[in-house]
């Protein structure tokens, strides 16, 4: 019994940091939108298949352990992918081979977009990523202050670059959710 009384205080202040942190994520937006650029010297035919197929994504990526292949969704391909974290769905909603690939992932908390597209340019092939995310669970959001909102695609970025054996720096682009809906509007 003594030796629990000396972990109440621990017990108090991990308590305190869950109770600040979700306070913390209401105030916050559920929707967040976030953008990131690299151009790789390689010609957009061997970026392409990389990118497009995302069976090769444990092959390269090192997020994920596994890929299968899972029920169709909205008459999409679907694809159960599995991490450190655990399985994720993903919906290819869209793919233009060798320009685009639109996913739809949800996991527990999280749901979000990724437009990929590729773009042939003087250097080789540009490679521009647009996540738009809901995070429903106020925790999360809260956490996600302590989090690089780019981190993902850059680790994606970064990792088809060493697969490709090219060097490829992501840059993180700036863009608000209200650009982003102007954008959607356009497309």
């Amino acid at each position: 019994m003594h030796h629990f009384k000396k972990l109440v205080p621990v017990f108090v202040i991990l308590a305190a940091f869950a109770v600040l942190v979700t306070g913390v994520g209401f105030l916050r937006p559920k929707e967040h939108v976030a953008r990131c650029q690299v151009v790789l010297r390689k010609p957009v035919e061997e970026v392409w298949p990389l990118v497009g197929d995302l069976t090769t994504w444990p092959g390269w990526l090192e997020a994920y352990d596994g890929m299968r292949r899972a029920p169709k969704r909205n008459d999409h391909d679907t694809f159960l992918a599995h991490g450190s974290w655990g399985d994720v769905a993903i919906e290819i909603e869209r793919s233009v081979p060798p320009y685009e690939l639109v996913t739809f992932l949800t996991a527990k908390g999280f749901s979000g977009r990724w437009s990929t597209e590729l773009e042939i340019v003087p250097a080789g092939t540009q490679i521009t990523i647009t996540e738009y995310g809901e995070v429903s669970n106020p925790f999360l959001r809260g956490l996600m202050l302590l989090m690089d909102e780019h981190g993902s695609m850059k680790d994606f970025l970064r990792d088809l670059a060493a697969k490709l054996e090219v060097k490829g720096e992501p840059e993180e682009k700036g863009l608000t959710l209200e650009q982003y809906q102007v954008e959607l509007t356009r497309k």
